[in-house]
């Protein structure tokens, strides 16, 4: 705590607080750069929960009374290569880490099986809500970088502008920076470009961008197709807001963002 005095403070009964920024200016990005560096020491532990995570997820967000264990492992692939840049994951492990984190929720969080499907109602607990809570934060991010990327003009023929890589991230930041300000979201995590790269160069590995070379630079543009698919794939596991098409387009009117996260 000593290190991060300026950002904490200790009170009454040993209750940590956030240090209050001063008022009467815009202090998003500065309340963003407080959270981010304490939740560096949280994403420390995504990296031991993500794989039973990417099971909690979609059992939390299951409104059936049942899941097969089918439907379970194809949303769990997709949720791992959609992390693909965040977390490490050995290539052909898939079915058999699947398998062991199922056993894991299964024997010490709470998770029913039988008969190849997950019971849905005994199987929702503070465990599973948990898991999906510290997650959620990425999912979040990578749904508002989706839905960015499907905003950008067409340029002809169905196929929307390409753009630098280092631009789109960017201006996903600008989105998010947006959407927190209007409360239509409450991460701050979101506004980390590394977290913002790294979805681009998953959803470029997912077939969702189309990538291309000028002048030596990386050109991007989305491919509708496969990115509304996933855009859509990840509002199933979370629970995402209706925004309007004027807090995504960037067009509509400026937004600073005066810091790099």
């Amino acid at each position: 705590m000593l290190i991060h005095k300026k950002l904490v403070s200790f009170k009454n009964s040993d209750i940590v607080e956030m240090t209050v920024l001063k008022k009467g200016y815009d202090n998003l990005m500065d309340s963003a750069a407080q959270h981010l560096m304490i939740a560096s020491y949280r994403n420390q532990l995504t990296h031991i929960f993500v794989r039973v995570a990417m099971i909690a997820l979609p059992v939390n967000a299951c409104t059936k009374d049942t899941l097969l264990l089918d439907d379970l492992y194809e949303k769990y692939v997709f949720l791992e290569r959609l992390f693909s840049r965040e977390f490490i994951f050995l290539p052909g492990n898939t079915k058999q880490d699947f398998e062991q984190a199922l056993l894991v929720l299964a024997h010490t969080c709470g998770v029913v099986l039988q008969d190849e499907v997950v019971l849905i109602k005994p199987s929702t607990n503070k465990y599973t809500v948990f898991f999906s809570h510290m997650f959620e934060p990425f999912l979040m991010g990578y749904w508002v970088l989706c839905q960015h990327l499907l905003s950008m003009p067409q340029v002809g023929h169905g196929k929307l502008l390409a753009k630098p890589i280092q631009m789109l991230a960017k201006e996903a930041q600008m989105v998010a920076a947006r959407l927190l300000r209007e409360q239509l979201i409450k991460h701050p995590e979101i506004l980390s470009l590394n977290l913002l790269n790294n979805g681009l160069i998953a959803l470029y590995n997912m077939d969702a961008l189309h990538k291309e070379k000028r002048g030596g630079n990386v050109y991007m543009s989305p491919n509708t197709v496969v990115l509304t698919k996933i855009t859509e794939n990840i509002a199933q596991q979370i629970e995402v807001p209706t925004v309007p098409v004027a807090s995504i387009n960037l067009d509509t009117k400026t937004v600073v963002v005066n810091a790099k996260l």
